[in-house]
């Protein structure tokens, strides 16, 4: 299963806690990578389907928001990921 830039970055946001859709959106925002909110959303879903991250509802402040988070499949693939994104900044920085 190939994971791309999008999602070992998903991966790596959730392996440190669990967050919902929004907050990792912003994450991406801050650390100046532009990724749109829908995007963000079908890589959430496609990362569940493939049993890598798991939800749960949870109340926030009152309202009832999916919060997502690495399941035990997923913590397997983490590693990967991060080794997936050293890679990909090592290239680009050679350029």
């Amino acid at each position: 299963m190939k994971i791309n830039f999008i999602e070992n970055c998903i991966l790596v946001m959730l392996a440190a806690q669990k967050s919902h859709g929004y907050s990792i959106y912003k994450e991406f925002q801050n650390l100046g990578i532009d990724v749109s909110i829908s995007l963000l959303y079908k890589k959430l879903k496609k990362l569940e389907k493939e049993g890598i991250v798991k939800s749960r509802p949870e109340f926030k402040k009152g309202k009832m928001q999916k919060v997502y988070f690495i399941s035990p499949k997923g913590k397997k693939k983490v590693e990967e990921c991060r080794k997936n994104l050293k890679k990909i900044l090592s290239e680009l920085l050679n350029y």
